[in-house]
């Protein structure tokens, strides 16, 4: 049974309220409790913090946006993406690489230190298009495959989709969610709202 609740943790800067999905309680005997057979610690916390927020957090933490694969980057999150780690040529020479073939529904990658990467997520072919439920679908897999395969554990993103690629975040939100909920990447989803 999957239960909502909204918790208050008092900050440094005030009250920080988080709402927890798939909070279990159970008085059952402890019998019960041990036939859950997922042990993996999924969670996909959403915060406010602007865009600066997002492109700053702690060196462990790897960070991902969406692209098309024009690599245009010249509106919103995508934007400061670009001031802060260089166009398509400047993140090449930096060593960017794709996980398969560079289009849509893939992933380029860019080493951000020894722990933690940067992630592109193709979800569109030019910058005036508008990403479809399966190309985000297709980048969030190739995005867990390579979390995976590189240890990565923690995960920074602006709400992905929600920009030029026209999809609304409650319904992206389920697609994470079902992507990743058998993994232990604790992903972090920043909005300005």
């Amino acid at each position: 049974m999957s239960h909502k609740k909204a918790l208050t943790l008092l900050g440094s800067k005030g009250p920080i309220y988080i709402l927890a999905t798939r909070c279990f309680f159970s008085t059952d005997s402890a019998s019960k409790v041990s036939n859950l057979k997922n042990t993996n610690h999924f969670e996909l916390v959403e915060m406010s913090g602007w865009s600066r927020v997002v492109l700053t957090p702690d060196p462990s933490t790897s960070l991902a946006h969406c692209v098309s694969a024009d690599f245009d980057m010249s509106d919103g999150i995508a934007k400061k993406f670009k001031k802060k780690f260089g166009n398509y040529q400047d993140l090449v020479t930096k060593g960017l690489y794709f996980q398969e073939e560079g289009k849509v529904g893939d992933i380029a990658v860019l080493e951000r230190n020894e722990s933690s990467f940067v992630y592109y997520l193709i979800t569109r072919e030019n910058w005036w298009d508008h990403a479809t439920p399966s190309s985000m679908r297709g980048c969030l897999m190739q995005l867990r495959k390579h979390c995976q395969e590189n240890g990565v554990d923690k995960l920074a993103i602006p709400r992905l989709g929600t920009g030029a690629d026209r999809i609304d975040w409650p319904f992206v939100k389920r697609i994470v969610e079902e992507v990743f909920k058998e993994t232990d990447i604790s992903i972090t989803a920043y909005t300005y709202r």
